[in-house]
């Protein structure tokens, strides 16, 4: 099959694997590797582009700055402007991008606003449509009552709807009124067998945030948290992995509250092996956002067998409880994040080989591979 890709989200360079253009790509990757002829249609945004072979991706101009969708507020006339803008300009170039590339079929990554483009090759176009619920999608854009109702008609067309997430799930029902298969698209297979050693001082106990420096993940809140944390016990320390706006910020919060030992901002780190190292030789995860689905950063967690900390918000705090593999607070609470995360310490640093056994079952179901192979089948029956 010819396989097109429509999305908001992608990485400039192959080197970008940190934000959830991560599971586009490596799905991306997955069906190229299955033996289909993957092409990636996307927004264009600011920086130096990659110019990749083996899966071509055809970004069309939209913005004279170039803005990321996810940088634009819904609380702003002008971004809502914008939106509009590069949802209709991606209705036209989409019909180009399946002429010139001869795609077969479509898969939009998000219902919104990748959905209303599938939607558009659909109906002139002719192409099936596969639509890929990924969180923000269904419980960001739609607040806006026009989006809401866009986002329900586009998942009603679709003939085949997945979410990425039991929640998620749940939600695509609520708005759309049909049932949504569960599709885990979830990590960027980090090369664990090849991971990079990190310099962490074993004596104490570390944690690690991976992910962007935004209000959506809650990274202020974990600050707090780590505040209150450090009244009880000092042995600890938070590494943050990840770009964002509030890095800057946070910075100055550091050195202020001279947090500087227990709280670190490594930046970006675009590294595979070197993300791969943090994940092997933290002795928990800490999630504390305020919203999200499943983060690739909690399955990259089960694949490393690293106990987690997290918010109970998308299917995390499910996943922490179900699997017995880590703890949970509720969102936007900085003391009781940092009582969860004392728990976790209290346990001592034996507690991620105490609990070792209690990744498999969600390692399986949470196996990306197996659900695209099913996926497809369904994909072929639609030609």
């Amino acid at each position: 099959m010819r396989i097109g890709i429509l999305t908001h989200n992608y990485p400039r360079n192959s080197r970008e694997q940190i934000g959830a253009e991560v599971f586009v790509y490596s799905f991306a990757r997955l069906l190229k590797k299955e033996g289909h002829e993957v092409f990636v249609f996307c927004p264009s945004y600011s920086g130096k582009k990659e110019k990749y072979k083996d899966v071509p991706v055809t970004w069309f101009y939209w913005h004279d700055d170039n803005k990321k969708m996810g940088d634009l507020s819904l609380a702003n006339i002008s971004s809502l402007f914008w939106i509009s803008i590069m949802v209709l300009k991606g209705g036209f170039e989409v019909l180009k991008f399946i002429q010139t590339n001869d795609i077969d079929v479509i898969i939009s990554m998000w219902a919104f606003p990748a959905g209303f483009w599938a939607m558009i090759g659909k109906f002139f176009a002719g192409k099936p449509s596969v639509i890929i619920s990924m969180g923000s999608d269904i419980f960001v854009y739609p607040k806006i009552l026009p989006i809401k109702w866009l986002t329900g008609f586009i998942l009603m067309m679709g003939d085949l709807v997945y979410g990425n997430g039991y929640k998620i799930c749940r939600r695509i029902k609520e708005i759309s009124g049909r049932k949504a298969l569960f599709f885990p698209i979830t990590a960027s297979n980090l090369p664990f067998k090849y991971a990079m050693k990190i310099k962490m001082d074993t004596k104490k106990f570390n944690f690690i945030y991976v992910g962007r420096l935004e209000p959506v993940k809650g990274p202020d809140v974990l600050f707090e948290a780590t505040k209150k944390l450090r009244r009880k016990v000092d042995n600890f320390v938070v590494y943050l992995a990840g770009p964002g706006t509030m890095f800057e910020d946070l910075k100055v919060k550091v050195k202020k509250d001279r947090l500087d030992e227990n709280f670190k901002l490594l930046g970006p780190v675009y590294d595979r092996k070197k993300v791969a190292g943090l994940f092997l030789q933290a002795d928990s995860l800490v999630m504390a956002s305020r919203s999200e689905s499943t983060p690739f950063t909690v399955i990259e967690a089960i694949n490393a067998k690293l106990p987690i900390v997290v918010t109970d918000v998308g299917d995390m705090g499910k996943i922490a409880s179900d699997f017995k593999i880590g703890f949970v607070a509720p969102a936007e609470d900085a003391t009781a994040l940092a009582d969860e995360m004392f728990k976790i310490i209290k346990k001592g640093k034996g507690f991620k080989k105490k609990i070792a056994k209690n990744f498999k079952k969600p390692k399986e179901i949470y196996d990306t591979y197996k659900s695209t192979k099913k996926m497809l089948l369904k994909v072929e029956e639609l030609l």
